[in-house]
């Protein structure tokens, strides 16, 4: 049981570390953005209840300046009693 949480506990502080890793790489590419269209905030889709026009998208435009940034991204898991 010790050996299987220790592995999950690895796990996570590796899925961590990717994600900080993304906002890292995602910051700049949404400040440009927001300089870009004049806008004052960024909003994830699932936050929005609903829209009354189309308004702007730029997940297309994102996805490819993070493409761009971070071509690769590889889950590094923590070895045994790192964590």
């Amino acid at each position: 049981r010790n050996s299987l949480q220790d592995k999950v506990n690895r796990f996570q502080a590796g899925a961590a570390k990717a994600d900080r890793d993304l906002q890292a790489a995602l910051n700049p590419i949404y400040q440009s953005l927001l300089t870009k269209y004049g806008a004052n905030f960024i909003l994830d889709r699932s936050v929005i209840v609903m829209s009354a026009g189309s308004g702007l998208d730029a997940t297309r435009e994102v996805v490819q300046a993070l493409d761009k940034a971070v071509p690769t991204m590889k889950l590094e898991v923590p070895a045994a009693g790192a964590t």
